[in-house]
């Protein structure tokens, strides 16, 4: 079995962010991932403290051109790629340019498919309701899961909409923001994905 930290939305908060790494050890999973809103290059820099080698990151709507550069020069950036993560196939779709993004990345799918699909902007329909009622989630991405069923799509943005759902095969998560402490921990085995919500310092 394979466990990833899930973690969205960490907007500048320093503080929570290295009690994260520094305390909780990224809590000692295998993967972390990580689905955009840094909002500054310093908890970007934090982030690749844990002590897992195995970091995956999309940008969220708030980065900016500094926030791409530092992940993709540590290795890390998926927007638009596809990467093998500790023999899971990884995919990408960022939130600074979320259209382009699927555009790359619908040619870099490769024939087997994919086992987890990143982005920061949740699908429309799926976990997508914001403060005011109104569904918030992007077509084009709900249209690039129906077509790869992937075991988890795993995004932030919508603060509000913290949850876990399953449609089909595939496992829908938004952690909520890291900076109120929200996180989630995702299990894979035998190509099924299930997920768990959590908040530091609740146990």
């Amino acid at each position: 079995m394979t466990q990833l930290l899930h973690i969205s939305d960490l907007h500048c908060n320093m503080e929570i962010v290295r009690w994260l790494v520094r305390d909780a050890n990224c809590l000692g999973l295998d993967i972390v991932v990580v689905t955009g809103d840094f909002e500054c290059t310093m908890v970007v820099e934090e982030i690749l403290r844990c002590p897992s080698n195995n970091i995956i990151a999309v940008t969220g709507n708030v980065d900016h051109a500094g926030i791409r550069r530092a992940l993709l020069d540590a290795g890390v950036l998926a927007d638009g790629r596809t990467l093998s993560v500790k023999g899971l196939v990884m995919a990408g779709v960022g939130g600074m340019d979320p259209a382009n993004s699927v555009r790359m990345l619908a040619k870099r799918i490769p024939s087997e498919g994919i086992d987890i699909l990143l982005s920061h902007h949740p699908p429309h329909g799926i976990l997508d309701i914001t403060i005011l009622g109104a569904r918030a989630g992007l077509w084009e991405l709900k249209e690039l899961v129906d077509k790869l069923e992937p075991s988890a799509h795993l995004f932030g943005h919508i603060h509000e909409s913290r949850g876990v759902e399953r449609h089909g095969r595939t496992v829908f998560v938004n952690p909520g923001p890291l900076e109120q402490g929200f996180y989630a921990v995702i299990s894979l085995e035998g190509g099924v994905a299930r997920a768990t919500l959590g908040r530091l310092g609740s146990g």
